[in-house]
C-alpha cells in the first residue's frame, strides 16, 4: 500500500521493480479484511453520525470532537474500496494507469485520516481530563494542582474552543499537508523506467522518497507526543484514587475520577493495541529497508502493511467507543434498539393474530358446509 509516511531514500530499489511482489497472504487476506471493515465500518459511523446530529438535542464539546472522528472514519472508509482493489488487483494494473493514479492519490488521505483521529483521541482524553478541575479540592494530587492553573485545559470542554480546534485542523490539513499529498502522488511515487512499464505495486508506492521520509519521522513524533499525554493522564489519575482509597471513604464526587479513568483507560488501551505496533515497527522499517535485498523488503513491505490494517481497524471499532465514552450517545442508541425491538414483536403479534383469525374463518367455513352436506 502507498505510504505518504515513507523511507527516506528510495534511490538503491531500482533493481527490486521486477520481483518485488505480494505474498498469497496479504493478496488474499487484506482485501477480504479491508472489506468487511468497510462495510461494518461504513454502516457503524452512519448510524453514529445520524444518532448525534438527530437524536441527541444537547450538543458537549465531546459530542463535537467525536462528530468529528466520525467524519474522519468516514474519509477512512472512503478510501478503503481503492485499497481493496490495490491489494486484490495492483500487480496486474501499470504504474500509469488510472486506477493506479487513483490510488497514489488516495493513499495520503488514509494516513491523514489516521493521524487527525489519534488526535481527536487525545482531545477527547484531555476534555475529559478536565471535568476534575470540579473535583480538585484533593491534596494528593500534584500533576491536577498543576493543570488547574492552565485555562487552556478547561477550554477543551467549550463548544465553541472544540469547533475551533477541529476546524482549525481540517484547515491546517488541507493547506499544509494538501501540497505534501499532492507531491508524493505525482512525484514520488511515480514510477519512471526508460525500458519498460512497472505494475502498480512497486517499491516506489510502497516506501516513497525524502518528502514521505521526512513527514514519517514527524508522525512517530507526533504519536509518541500524544500516547505519553495519554499515559500521564492515566499514571496522574490513578495515583489520585489510589490516594482515595487508602485514606478515606470514596465520596460521591470522586466516583468521577474512577469514571474519567476508565474512559481515558479506553482510549490508552485503542492507542496500544491499534496505533502503537505500527508505530513501533515504522522507526525499525525505515532503518532497515534501505540496506535490505529485495525479497527482505518486500517482507518488510508486507509487515508494514499488516500492522496499518490493524490502526485501519479501529474505524469499524470506534461506534463501540462512542457507546463507552458518550452516555447520551449510549442511551439514545438503547432506545432505538428497544424501539425496533418493540415494533418486532409487535408486528409479530399482529401477524399470528391475523394468522389465528383467519385459521377460525376457515374452521368455521369447513364446519358449516359440512352442516349444509348432512342436511
Amino acid at each position: 500500500m502507498a505510504n505518504e509516511t515513507s523511507s527516506p531514500d528510495s534511490s538503491n530499489t531500482t533493481e527490486c521493480f521486477d520481483i518485488f511482489h505480494q505474498t498469497m497472504a496479504t493478496k488474499r487476506f487484506l482485501p477480504l479484511a479491508y472489506s468487511l471493515i468497510f462495510v461494518t465500518g461504513s454502516i457503524g459511523n452512519i448510524l453514529a453520525l445520524w444518532i448525534f446530529i438527530k437524536r441527541v438535542r444537547t450538543k458537549s464539546a465531546i459530542h463535537v470532537y467525536l462528530i468529528n472522528l466520525i467524519f474522519s472514519n468516514l474519509l477512512l472508509c472512503m478510501i478503503m474500496p481503492f485499497l481493496i482493489a490495490y491489494f486484490a488487483e495492483g500487480q496486474s494494473w501499470l504504474s500509469d494507469s488510472a486506477m493506479c493514479t487513483a490510488v497514489r492519490f488516495a493513499t495520503p488521505i488514509f494516513y491523514i485520516s489516521l493521524y487527525f483521529t489519534i488526535l481527536i483521541l487525545c482531545w477527547v482524553a484531555l476534555s475529559q481530563y478536565a471535568t476534575l478541575t470540579n473535583y480538585s479540592q484533593c491534596q494528593n494530587c500534584p500533576i491536577l494542582k498543576k493543570f488547574n492553573h492552565f485555562r487552556i485545559l478547561k477550554r477543551f470542554r467549550e463548544v465553541p474552543f472544540a469547533k475551533v480546534l477541529c476546524s482549525s485542523v481540517w484547515l491546517t490539513v488541507i493547506c499544509v499537508l494538501g501540497p505534501i499529498t499532492l507531491y508524493y502522488s505525482i512525484t514520488e511515487s511515480k514510477y519512471e523506467h526508460r525500458e519498460h512499464q512497472e505494475s502498480c505495486y512497486n517499491i516506489n508506492v510502497e516506501i516513497g522518497a525524502s518528502v514521505s521520509g521526512n513527514a514519517s519521522f514527524v508522525a512517530i513524533f507526533f504519536f509518541y507526543l500524544c500516547f505519553l499525554v495519554l499515559l500521564a493522564l492515566n499514571v496522574s489519575l490513578v495515583y489520585h484514587v489510589y490516594i482515595i482509597q487508602k485514606n478515606s471513604t470514596i465520596e460521591q464526587k470522586h466516583l468521577v475520577y474512577k469514571n474519567v479513568l476508565r474512559k481515558i483507560s479506553i482510549i490508552q488501551v485503542m492507542f496500544a493495541i491499534c496505533f502503537l505496533p505500527y508505530h513501533i515497527y515504522r522507526p525499525i522499517f525505515l532503518e532497515l529497508i534501505p540496506n535490505s535485498d529485495c525479497k527482505q523488503k518486500s517482507l518488510l513491505v508486507e509487515i508494514k502493511n499488516l500492522l496499518i490494517f490493524l490502526a485501519a481497524l479501529r474505524s469499524s471499532t470506534d461506534p463501540f467507543v462512542y457507546i463507552l465514552l458518550n452516555k447520551s450517545f449510549r442511551l439514545n442508541l438503547c432506545s432505538i434498539l428497544q424501539r425496533s425491538q418493540t415494533q418486532s414483536i409487535t408486528l409479530s403479534s399482529i401477524h399470528q393474530t391475523a394468522e389465528q383469525s383467519h385459521r377460525k374463518k376457515v374452521t368455521h367455513a369447513h364446519t358449516h358446509v359440512h352442516t349444509v352436506g348432512e342436511n
